[in-house]
């Protein structure tokens, strides 16, 4: 039974750490590896106006947090002029400027930045379909409706399904020949891409199928201004599918940033003349950390918030070291349980992994050594004098101390810059070592005393290269919760009472006459 309860609790450890993770990387983005960046924009809008005395008005549709896009840190630069955020009936968001009597040229700029997700994290979706299927009379002529009602006839007739009504849309909206009721509908020099989109809207709502015209940039890795791109969405199983209209084998580019959706123009104006209006971009490389804590903010997740990335920086740097501690324990119990290898304690070997990754590790074992060395020296040289045992220990600690404070002087003397790292040795842990080392070599002799430094020197070399791994490092600073996993291997070792590998070595004759 009580096996059976710590399997339960191993499994339910596992499970949640990697959960935790798992949802943590493929829904919240947060890196497993630290070098991984983000896809960011800086998008602008930039509108040049001529006033001449008279209120104005301009307004223009601007990006939003929707699909696969976030929108953060956005500024918008017009100096003397009102700004106003403003949503309409599809959803779409308007920055609206407003001034009252001013003269002269006027630049209104606004600028985001842009951030790519993994997968969808916000649903674009109406509320309600009855704005996305309204016509309205005042969208259509009488001219206008009649042309419509005959193209959308046409289409019926050589279509079967909607799939097939659009591929035929697609076709015709790209004919090299018009019909007459066409050209009502395009124009005579043929529809523009906004128009196409415009069309496309009409005559599917006309269909009765839910769909609306979609106007965007496609973002890409040169600064450059951005081009409208113009599409369809249609509603199809609950989910809004894009297509593009340039053509029946014409595909959707990439990163395309959608800026509004229905027929109405990008911007409008009133009480001043348009001299000039750009969209740009320019690709930007960030760390993934910043669009996952983004994503985390957006979706206000309690998993996302689960890391030490919104504490202060100070606080962050010590638990970067922190959690580091667990791992390197894990691998001082597995050199233990499994191996069978002879150390002073658990924690000193790790501790002393923490100060080789100040150190280095030549100039750490050195410093080690040379230290556990004197302090014997010292330690057997107190003993003669009969000291008890608390005194005993505080002059190991002193003496310690001491030899600690010399060599850092005599490192900054010639300029090794070396004082800080010898001061981060754990000095209570080496007058430990130097007690035990002491001890052992009193009861079981100089032989035992030295193979179990040496297994502690090894330990720590050993958990020192696992945590001076900086994947390693990322991962749980990142991603705390697998110190869950941690814990829970350390549980499953907890009852391992099988061979260790040096017992094999130490048995190998044994096993030799056993398989004569």
């Amino acid at each position: 039974m009580r096996r059976l309860h710590l399997y339960l609790l191993v499994l339910l450890l596992t499970v949640t750490g990697l959960g935790i993770f798992a949802w943590k990387a493929e829904v919240l983005d947060f890196p497993i590896l630290p070098s991984q960046r983000a896809d960011s924009w800086r998008f602008e809008i930039r509108a040049d106006l001529q006033l001449d005395g008279e209120p104005a008005i301009f307004s223009t549709y601007v990006p939003q947090t929707q699909g696969s896009f976030g929108v953060t840190d956005e500024t918008y630069l017009s100096s003397g002029f009102g700004l106003t955020r403003t949503t309409d009936d599809l959803g779409n968001e308007l920055a609206v400027w407003s001034v009252r009597d001013r003269t002269g040229p006027a630049t209104l700029i606004y600028q985001a930045d842009i951030y790519r997700f993994s997968s969808d994290m916000a649903s674009d979706g109406p509320k309600e379909l009855s704005p996305v299927l309204e016509i309205g009379t005042e969208e259509l002529s009488g001219t206008e409706r009649v042309a419509l009602e005959q193209f959308v006839e046409n289409l019926e007739q050589g279509s079967a399904d909607t799939e097939t009504f659009v591929a035929q849309l697609v076709s015709r909206l790209n004919a090299e020949n018009p019909r007459d009721y066409e050209v009502l509908l395009f124009g005579s020099d043929g529809p523009s891409p906004q128009r196409r989109a415009e069309v496309a809207q009409k005559a599917l709502r006309m269909y009765d199928v839910p769909a609306r015209a979609v106007h965007g940039v496609e973002l890409g890795d040169i600064d450059r201004e951005a081009e409208l791109y113009h599409w369809i969405e249609i509603l199809m199983d609950g989910q809004w599918q894009a297509y593009s209209l340039e053509g029946q084998d014409a595909t959707m580019p990439e990163n395309l940033l959608p800026l509004w959706r229905g027929i109405t123009p990008q911007m409008q104006l009133s009480g001043a003349e348009l001299s000039d209006m750009t969209l740009s971009y320019a690709a930007q490389s960030r760390p993934r950390i910043s669009l996952a804590n983004l994503n985390t903010e957006l979706q206000n997740s309690f998993v996302g918030k689960l890391t030490f990335y919104q504490l202060p920086v100070d606080t962050q740097a010590v638990y970067r070291v922190l959690m580091l501690v667990p791992l390197g324990a894990l691998v001082i119990v597995i050199l233990r349980q499994v191996v069978g290898l002879k150390t002073f304690g658990t924690f000193m070997p790790v501790l002393i992994a923490l100060a080789f990754r100040e150190t280095q590790l030549v100039t750490g074992l050195l410093m080690f050594s040379g230290l556990v060395a004197v302090g014997l020296f010292f330690r057997f040289y107190f003993e003669r004098l009969k000291l008890l045992f608390v005194p005993r220990l505080s002059a190991v600690l002193t003496i310690v101390i001491l030899i600690m404070a010399v060599a850092s002087t005599l490192l900054e003397t010639v300029r090794l810059g070396m004082g800080l790292s010898i001061a981060l040795f754990p000095i209570v842990i080496l007058a430990m070592i130097i007690e035990r080392m002491s001890i052992v070599w009193e009861e079981y002799g100089p032989v035992e005393s030295i193979k179990e430094g040496l297994g502690s020197a090894l330990a720590a070399v050993a958990a020192y290269f696992v945590m001076n791994i900086w994947e390693v490092e990322h991962l749980l600073f990142t991603f705390p919760e697998l110190l869950l996993v941690i814990l829970a291997l350390m549980l499953l070792f907890g009852r391992y009472t099988g061979y260790r590998v040096i017992e094999l070595y130490r048995f190998r004759s044994l096993m030799k006459q056993k398989s004569r």
